[in-house]
């Protein structure tokens, strides 16, 4: 953290001029007239991927060890576990940005959504080890997408004027992940199992999933209507 105050302090000019006070204006008239679909389905999206990884990790070790009980290399075997999201997300982040620059941020969005709600479903009935661990890469690939892609599309639809106030209320979404995700994946996993930690997640990605498609119907309504007029 301290490299990161100092290299930040002296590498990164900011070229800023602050907005008086008087001419602040309120964020919710602005987000009101942005849509309220995009905002909920902004938020919720980053609540939803964060709750996702932060309710897996803590239980992976358990997991591994009731699918290889006899194993011998439990700790090593629950590393790569562990691993496979990032090293996904390592190697296949260029890849992923090409394609977010090609079909737009949108379509992304709804496409690693799919991804990730089959992976994280599959996930539920893996039977070995290596299973998880290709289920769990798969899904590091689409978490390398969803989150420039949010990145992208708070920048492209959120004015200036209210930018820090949205990316503000964009952390609090995934703060508030952090802590739902763990605390209702311990209670699942007390009453159904680990697995079922699997299709909880898919089931907060899938209502992701359809808040996206929602506000890319009401998009393509709108264009419709602009088309028309």
């Amino acid at each position: 953290m301290g490299l990161v105050f100092l290299t930040t302090l002296f590498g990164v000019k900011e070229d800023f001029v602050p907005i008086a006070k008087e001419k602040l204006q309120p964020a919710l008239p602005l987000m009101k007239k942005i849509g309220w679909t995009f905002f909920i389905a902004l938020f919720y999206s980053l609540l939803a991927i964060q709750a996702t990884t932060n309710a897996i990790t803590p239980m992976i070790s358990l997991l591994v060890r009731e699918l290889d009980s006899h194993g011998s290399n439990l700790v090593l075997i629950t590393g790569i576990v562990s691993a496979a999201p990032g090293l996904a997300t390592i190697l296949m982040a260029g890849v992923v940005g090409r394609l977010i620059d090609k079909i737009g941020a949108l379509k992304s969005m709804v496409l690693f959504l799919v991804l990730a709600v089959v992976s994280l479903v599959l996930t539920s009935l893996v039977q070995n080890v290596w299973e998880l661990i290709v289920l769990r890469f798969i899904l590091g690939i689409s978490d390398a997408a969803l989150i420039p892609s949010i990145q992208v599309l708070t920048v492209r639809n959120v004015p200036k004027q209210i930018f820090g106030r949205v990316f503000s209320y964009n952390q609090s979404a995934q703060s508030f992940g952090n802590v739902f995700g763990p605390m209702l994946a311990a209670v699942i996993a007390t009453g159904l199992g680990y697995k079922s930690i699997f299709l909880f997640c898919a089931i907060l990605e899938a209502l992701a999933l359809i808040l996206w498609v929602l506000y890319t119907k009401r998009q393509a309504i709108k264009l419709d209507s602009l088309r028309h007029f």
